[in-house]
């Protein structure tokens, strides 16, 4: 007679066996079960190495010791390298999964798309300051979010765009400043991110 897998058993079994195999580079565990059969990914965020297959092998043991000898179990260290998401596989279900933060959206210049034009905010060198921090986190995090993402292309760009400086306030119908302000200061460094 087969034995009949229920769902409860099966993650207990992975559970209780992972108690001592939760590394710190394990970004989740997945099963799959039918018939006689478990078959389970140790997902990590890097290529597993010795000590990761053999942490795989021993959760492995410890299944394969809670059930009859007719059920057969399968588990394989895989990687999955952030940023790729984790995800399930066909029929899969998460029996671990590590908290992480959320992946970065791509970049926008205010945190509400539907705010008022960029940059009519730094008007103090404080805030100022706190959008410069934001530009460093957003190549940090988002690189393909700017055009101009290595330092040279940057810098060319920022000073294409301070020469064409007239050009940008006249096509807005705007003044063109005579004296530098916080909020210039930003403007250019912003435009810089994608000015060609």
């Amino acid at each position: 007679m087969t034995t009949a897998l229920s769902r409860t058993s099966v993650l207990l079994s992975l559970q209780s066996a992972l108690w001592d195999a939760v590394t710190p580079g394990l970004r989740g565990v997945a099963v799959r079960f039918g018939g006689s059969s478990i078959e389970g990914r140790m997902i990590y965020d890097h290529d597993p190495g010795p000590a990761d297959h053999e942490d795989c092998s021993l959760v492995e043991t410890y299944v394969v010791a809670d059930f009859p000898d007719d059920v057969t179990v399968s588990l394989n260290a895989v990687a999955t390298i952030p940023p790729e998401p984790r995800s399930l596989l066909a029929e899969e279900a998460w029996v671990y999964l590590r908290k992480e933060p959320a992946p970065p959206e791509p970049w926008h210049p205010h945190r509400n798309p539907a705010a008022a034009p960029l940059l009519d905010s730094p008007r103090t060198r404080g805030e100022l300051t706190t959008f410069i921090d934001e530009l460093a986190t957003t190549i940090m995090a988002s690189p393909d979010a700017w055009e101009n993402a290595t330092l040279p292309a940057y810098l060319h760009a920022l000073a294409a765009w301070v020469r064409d400086l007239d050009g940008y306030y006249l096509n807005r119908a705007e003044p063109v400043p005579e004296t530098p302000s916080w909020n210039l200061m930003a403007r250019m460094l912003h435009a810089a991110t994608g000015y060609e």
